[in-house]
C-alpha cells in the first residue's frame, strides 16, 4: 500500500460520514433500524447521524474508528463489549426484521457491529487492517472473544472474516424487507483471540 493509511477515533462532528459507512456495512438493516424511528418525510441518513451523534450509546461515533487513507477517511470500525448478561432478547412481541440479529449475539465478546470501506478505496487491505485493530481494542480491554454478524450472500465480507479466522457459531432466516439487500441467513461468527497473534 502506498498511500499512507491511519487509524484514528471518530469525531462528533463526524457523525454524518459513521451513518454513512454504517449503510455501508448493514446492507440495509441500519436503514431498516432507523426508518423505525424516523417521523413521516424524514431523511434515513439524517437520522442515522442523529443516533451516531450520541454519548454514552454503544451505537455512537465514539466507539468508531476510521481509517484514513492520505487524509481521507476511507473506512471505519465501529465495535464495543458486550458483557454476560447485556445480549437482548428476541421475545414474541419483537420487530422480525431485527429479531434475527437480536438472537444471535454473544455476550461476553467485543462486537464489531460494523467494518466498512468506501467502494473505491476496497481491494488495498483496509478491512483487514480495521479488523487488526478491533482484536487489540478487544483484547486491551480483556476480551478473547471476537463476534460479529454477516449475511451469508455477502460473500466478500464473509471472505474476509474466513481468512482472519472467524468461524460460524450460529445462523437465523432473514425476514426479508425491501430495505435489506440480501435474504438467505444471517451467521454469527466468532474468533477466539491468541495475545501473541495481536500484539503486533
Amino acid at each position: 500500500m502506498s498511500e499512507t493509511l491511519t487509524l484514528r477515533p471518530a469525531r462528533r462532528g463526524e457523525a454524518r460520514v459513521a451513518a454513512r459507512l454504517m449503510q455501508i456495512a448493514a446492507d440495509g438493516m441500519a436503514d431498516y433500524t432507523w426508518s423505525t424511528l424516523a417521523e413521516p418525510g424524514d431523511d434515513l441518513l439524517d437520522v442515522g447521524e442523529q443516533r451516531l451523534a450520541r454519548i454514552g450509546a454503544p451505537m455512537s461515533f465514539e466507539n468508531a474508528t476510521f481509517a484514513e487513507l492520505d487524509g481521507m477517511i476511507s473506512g471505519m470500525m465501529l465495535g464495543f463489549p458486550v458483557p454476560d448478561g447485556d445480549v437482548p432478547v428476541a421475545g414474541p412481541d419483537a420487530d422480525p426484521v431485527l429479531a434475527p440479529l437480536m438472537e444471535l449475539e454473544q455476550p461476553n465478546s467485543f462486537y464489531i457491529c460494523a467494518l466498512a470501506v468506501f467502494e473505491k478505496r476496497r481491494g488495498i487491505g483496509i478491512g483487514s487492517v480495521l479488523l487488526r485493530a478491533a482484536e487489540r481494542m478487544a483484547a486491551s480491554q480483556g476480551f478473547d472473544t471476537m463476534s460479529l454478524i454477516v449475511f451469508e450472500q455477502n460473500v466478500g465480507a464473509l471472505k474476509l472474516y474466513q481468512r482472519a479466522g472467524y468461524e460460524e457459531v450460529a445462523r437465523r432466516p432473514l425476514t426479508p424487507h425491501p430495505l435489506l439487500r440480501f435474504t438467505g441467513d444471517a451467521l454469527l461468527v466468532a474468533k477466539r483471540l491468541e495475545s501473541a497473534r495481536i500484539a503486533a
